[in-house]
């Protein structure tokens, strides 16, 4: 199928589905420099290897400490334990909020473990990291906003597809109808255009705009389809930035 050649930036707006996926874009940059930065408090090792159906067993204390974290926002007990595995002695730490020490040295405590992976564990009630459960929170904000970018990618790939190779025709205005709100202080009107594909079947093209007299100034208004479903069709002068004018005295 050729393809017509659009402008850079304007094939570069449309991928990212215009601000919408520059947005995403931005919101993920940010939230990923601050999960930068809490990686090391984040329980993963929790979070991934101590699930499912565990196994408990019976450690000591070998050794208390107070830390500080994220420049002493925060400070934290870490305890030092040794206990005894399926696999021999092991030594591990875990971590609970500052101020009173919760278990002293040659205290006996219930340690968890999962019976796969027993060289991580943790104190019944504790993190493997200081702060873990407080921070793991924070993923949501790399998560969300990189799932939305990735639906922005995806739809404004598609765009991109039907502009770069869709077929384009002609429709005519069937129905106009007023929408609630405005837009610049402007009433928003749906717009439904008929056009008569290559197959020779008729389809219809929708539209919301409040400005109606861009897709109302020539007698049939130009539009591309996709080639195997007409379905997917936008109108030409629906489009953002130069892309109209480019389509209209480039590509016709």
């Amino acid at each position: 199928m050729p393809s017509r050649k659009l402008p850079f930036t304007d094939s570069l707006s449309t991928i990212f589905n215009d601000a919408k996926g520059f947005t995403a874009l931005f919101l993920f940059l940010v939230s990923a420099f601050i999960i930068q930065s809490l990686l090391p408090y984040l329980d993963l090792k929790a979070f991934f290897f101590l699930r499912g159906e565990l196994e408990t067993t019976t450690g000591i204390i070998s050794d208390v400490a107070v830390i500080d974290v994220m420049d002493d926002n925060g400070q934290f007990n870490a305890y030092t334990y040794n206990f005894d595995s399926p696999i021999g002695p092991l030594q591990w730490v875990s971590y609970g909020e500052g101020g009173l020490i919760k278990y002293n040295i040659g205290k006996r405590v219930k340690i968890e473990y999962h019976p796969d992976n027993p060289q991580i564990s943790r104190i019944v009630g504790l993190t493997n990291t200081p702060g873990g459960k407080t921070y793991i929170s924070f993923l949501l904000g790399p998560l969300i906003s990189g799932l939305y970018l990735l639906y922005c990618l995806i739809v404004g790939f598609r765009k991109y597809q039907l502009l770069s190779k869709g077929i384009i025709g002609k429709g005519k205005l069937k129905d106009k109808i007023g929408l609630r709100g405005t837009v610049e202080d402007r009433p928003v009107y749906k717009m439904t255009f008929e056009f008569k594909a290559r197959d020779g079947m008729n389809y219809i093209v929708e539209a919301k705009s409040h400005q109606p007299e861009k897709l109302e100034d020539e007698e049939e208004e130009l539009l591309i389809y996709w080639p195997s479903n007409p379905k997917r069709a936008v109108l030409v002068d629906d489009l953002p930035y130069n892309l109209p004018d480019y389509i209209r005295y480039n590509c016709l």
